[in-house]
């Protein structure tokens, strides 16, 4: 299964899919349309939102944090997938998501992208620490695939519209506010016997100087 994650300007439209493959569509006249996507061979971008590069403070980073960063996770759910050798780099991929429970356009969206090893089944526990991957010599797009690393967030089109990876995003009242690449550092995951699941991320942006990400989370993964 494959997921199609898509925030478009606010001035547009906004789609998501969850790991059901259902994807809404909130269109900027307020009309909200449902799909199955089962049938989409499709692929994990997600747009920037309104901002285009040159009106970053931090240049043609993801990132328009201007301090550190605290992520508040207590009005959403999380879900979690494995999409196997997503990557064909020969390691499990697994997407962590964090959605807002008022809707897409209100509150917190986070997305942990990481790798565990060579199980492409998804065996392997996903308990363990990731750092980041960091990115090839010869390609600054392409992340420098390792077991336990997380793929950071990065622009890859051409117009820096297009994002893959971890990444972060805020909205209030419907209007994107904050929005950064989960670039640096590193994460932690534990799972217990009750079912729950705890998060600890000890991140930075790609802004220049970064800002600290940080997280203390535990609940369930959906």
């Amino acid at each position: 299964m494959k997921k199609f994650l898509l925030f478009l300007s606010l001035c547009m439209a906004t789609y998501i899919v969850n790991a059901q493959n259902e994807m809404w569509i909130y269109k900027s006249d307020g009309s909200i349309m449902k799909y199955n996507t089962a049938e989409i061979d499709s692929v994990k971008f997600v747009p920037a939102n309104e901002q285009e590069p040159d009106d970053q403070p931090n240049g043609n980073a993801i990132s328009n944090l201007t301090s550190d960063y605290e992520i508040d996770l207590s009005n959403c759910t999380g879900y979690i997938s494995c999409y196997g050798d997503y990557w064909d780099c020969g390691y499990c991929n697994w997407s962590i998501e964090f959605i807002c429970n008022d809707g897409i356009k209100e509150g917190v969206y986070l997305v942990l992208d990481f790798l565990t090893d060579d199980d492409i089944e998804g065996g392997t526990t996903i308990a363990g620490t990731y750092r980041s991957s960091g990115f090839t010599e010869y390609d600054s797009t392409k992340p420098n695939f390792a077991p336990y690393t997380f793929i950071p967030g990065v622009r890859i089109s051409d117009d820096g519209s297009l994002m893959i990876g971890s990444l972060l995003q805020e909205h209030k009242d419907g209007v994107g506010v904050n929005q950064a690449s989960i670039y640096g550092g590193e994460f932690t995951i534990e799972t217990y016997d009750d079912g729950t699941v705890s998060i600890v991320i000890d991140a930075t942006d790609d802004a220049d100087p970064s800002h600290k990400i940080t997280l203390n989370w535990r609940g369930e993964l959906k």
